[in-house]
């Protein structure tokens, strides 16, 4: 027989366990419980028969502890187990502390307290638990207590340690957030609730050769790989599927979950990554990641209008998991190659003709910006980028300017006419210019975009100083527009270019342009 102290007091001395052979013997086992039995005991009844080697009386003993009195122990559990009262409980913590003092105390653990020739019994209770699938097991359950204030209380319901499925079977968890508690029942992880004696229970099962199931990285990944994550409630669909049409239902509970599944993930253990279901992109459908097809990441995705499931969505980069992510290739980073891709073929259409300048052009010059820092910091250079971008983006109007001619109206040029439009309106030939109808840089859209404005776009100008660059723009304004010039103006412009004659690689070639223009009464 084996027996429990119940209902024992808080205040009241640790309950230790005695050996009973009909009658007390003197020695204590050290067990949470006494034990009874029929036992070969020595000649002075205060302690069982020892001796060297094996015999019937030594064998009798190990079998009566091992085929009979461990089976009766794992009984004891599964009877006490039946008869608590765990209540509902506002925190698992306290939860915990409640099934530690009720039910989890009369659980065997070895320790220096319990004698060594009790180690193998406490090792046959745990497999009896095992083998017999006894309910002894706590999962964590939530209930909700009041709509109206949205309590949550925490339960449990019993099982047994191994299931059929691994995946199913009950986890042993460390000390978590109840958040992330709640994130796992909804996907349908069974979770045990940590305690000081369940950490030593699961030290139990393990001592005794049961694999019992952890709550950690590898197997919240292999779950999350093997369960369907569909809603039931709203579609029976598989993956790609909106993230509130799930069972982890939003942004933040994809991301606790990523959080976690990174935690143990490096270069030497990415590839466990491929075909976790927790690839959220910034259309909120949820994904699975996979190698084969990498998804971008930026913070300037919403330029990409109508392209939201190309970019993974924001938390990835949050939680700063894109390097080991980008290592693994299941992401890609966004370059200006990449970029022009996907922009160039819908860029026409997106650009207003007139009016004010679309939102998006900031953030696509921001987005030029940040490629042109991230050079410097890699190995100090700047053109290689900017010269990318005038290549990708070489007939796109992207390039923001005003027409001082034309009461300073905004236009949008493509960089192709980077080298017609020129700097300050006012200053030399200039002025003049300006009044054939060349553009002028809006310097008020780069006024955030200093490096941008002065290191690359300024250099790439029309050089004004240089009257062989004038005149090879001048040369194609319509003739008519020349009417627009006061005779000052047109005597400025003769000079300045007849000027340029001396320093021309082909004077010949030169000169006939210059005359070709209406300078000349």
């Amino acid at each position: 027989a084996v027996a429990a102290c119940m209902g024992a007091k808080s205040y009241e001395p640790d309950f230790i366990g005695r050996l009973f052979c009909s009658l007390p013997l003197p020695g204590e086992t050290g067990l949470p419980v006494h034990v009874n039995g029929n036992f070969e005991v020595d000649s002075s009844r205060r302690d069982l028969w020892k001796e060297d080697g094996e015999s019937l009386k030594t064998t009798w003993n190990e079998t009566l502890k091992l085929d009979v009195i461990s089976p009766l122990y794992a009984d004891l559990l599964k009877h006490i187990q039946t008869n608590i009262k765990t209540g509902n409980h506002l925190l698992v913590s306290t939860l915990g502390s409640q099934l530690d003092s009720s039910f989890f105390k009369f659980f065997p653990s070895v320790s220096k307290d319990v004698k060594k020739e009790w180690h193998t019994v406490i090792n046959h209770v745990y497999k009896s638990i095992s083998e017999r699938d006894l309910s002894v097991i706590p999962v964590l359950q939530r209930k909700l207590e009041d709509e109206e204030y949205a309590t949550t209380k925490y339960t449990v319901s019993w099982s047994n340690v191994c299931k059929h499925n691994p995946m199913d079977s009950p986890h042993f968890s460390e000390e978590l957030p109840e958040s992330l508690f709640a994130i796992l029942e909804d996907i349908g992880m069974s979770v045990v609730p940590w305690s000081c004696q369940m950490d030593k229970i699961s030290t139990g099962f393990k001592t005794a050769g049961v694999e019992v199931m952890r709550l950690c990285p590898e197997t919240v990944r292999e779950y999350l790989k093997e369960k369907p994550l569909n809603d039931p409630m709203t579609t029976s669909a598989a993956l790609p599927l909106p993230v509130d049409h799930t069972l982890i239902k939003d942004k933040k509970r994809c991301s606790s979950l990523l959080n976690i599944c990174m935690w143990d993930v490096d270069e030497n253990n990415v590839n466990c990554v491929n075909g976790l279901p927790l690839l959220l992109t910034q259309d909120q459908m949820l994904r699975v990641f996979d190698w084969d097809s990498p998804r971008l990441y930026s913070r300037f995705w919403d330029i990409f209008q109508g392209q939201k499931a190309l970019f993974a969505d924001d938390l990835i980069i949050n939680l700063n998991h894109y390097e080991i992510l980008e290592k693994g290739g299941y992401l890609q980073k966004l370059t200006i190659p990449v970029a022009s891709k996907y922009l160039i073929p819908v860029l026409k259409d997106l650009v207003q003709s007139e009016g004010n300048l679309p939102a998006w052009l900031k953030q696509l010059w921001e987005f030029f910006d940040e490629q042109i820092q991230r050079e410097v910091l890699k190995d100090g250079e700047t053109k290689n980028t900017f010269n990318e971008i005038k290549k990708a983006f070489f007939d796109c109007p992207i390039l923001p300017v005003i027409s001082p001619s034309q009461n300073n109206k905004q236009y949008l040029k493509t960089m192709r006419d980077l080298s017609s439009v020129v700097w300050k309106p006012t200053e030399n030939i200039s002025s003049v210019l300006v009044q054939l109808g060349f553009m002028t840089l809006d310097t008020t859209f780069f006024v955030n975009l200093r490096e941008v404005l002065f290191d690359h776009l300024m250099p790439e100008l029309l050089n004004t100083d240089n009257s062989n660059a004038v005149l090879d723009h001048v040369s194609q304004i319509p003739l008519s527009k020349f009417k627009l010039l006061s005779n000052d103006d047109l005597d400025k412009l003769q000079e300045f270019l007849q000027s340029g004659i001396g320093t021309a690689e082909n004077p010949q070639k030169y000169q006939e342009k210059l005359k070709s223009l209406p300078l000349f009464q």
